[in-house]
């Protein structure tokens, strides 16, 4: 038996890393399964959603490192966002000269995910 998805459902915690699809848009990265139900993956705090992704794009270089992975087979930055389901804002995601960069959603403002963990998005107004 597979899992019944509830793409409606509210995730549990504040934060969604989205993945953008040709076929479906904006979907959550990763799922969870819990009593046969699937829902997204979701983190109580906006640098443990960088921090998912960085780890992402840090094994996806290490698999073209080793030969697991051709290098045309990695993915972009802007195919992934951060979506804060409490304020309903967009975080979209750039790689700038090699490092990953988050563009607030204002639109002005873009700052290293290196630093993120001492930022708190609720300090950010649009």
């Amino acid at each position: 038996m597979s899992a019944v998805i509830q793409p409606q459902t509210a995730p549990a915690k504040r934060f969604v890393v989205e993945h953008y699809t040709l076929l479906d848009g904006w979907v959550p990265h990763g799922t969870l399964i819990e009593d046969g139900v699937e829902f997204p993956c979701s983190y109580d705090t906006f640098g443990d959603a960088i921090d998912d992704v960085m780890t992402l794009f840090s094994e996806i270089n290490d698999q073209i490192e080793n030969g697991a992975r051709e290098p045309n087979e990695g993915y972009d930055a802007g195919e992934f966002q951060i979506h804060d389901f409490e304020k309903n804002k967009i975080f979209v995601l750039e790689f700038h000269e090699g490092v990953l960069k988050v563009v607030y959603p204002d639109n002005l403002t873009t700052v290293s995910a290196a630093g993120l963990r001492t930022i708190h998005p609720d300090s950010i107004t649009i």
